[in-house]
């Protein structure tokens, strides 16, 4: 099973594609243009020490810094 979500994660205004499973990492598919494509991230933790058994994903400005904010929940 996959989880899709579409959001802004960068600042170029096309949406990128957030993706998550069941057992496997989140993943980020950046837009651009033609095609996709995985860029990793600087996060703490390491997003791929986040495996497990995703249910949802969703990216929004929750904190209104002008930066997108990526929720993913077990």
């Amino acid at each position: 099973m996959f989880i899709r979500k579409l959001g802004r994660i960068d600042k170029d205004g096309v949406q990128s594609l957030l993706l998550a499973g069941h057992w496997m990492s989140p993943v980020i598919f950046y837009n651009r243009g033609e095609n996709l494509k995985s860029k990793s991230c600087r996060m703490q933790p390491p997003v791929s020490s986040l495996k497990g058994w995703w249910n949802s994903i969703h990216c929004a400005d929750l904190d209104r810094d002008g930066l997108p904010d990526i929720l993913a929940r077990k």
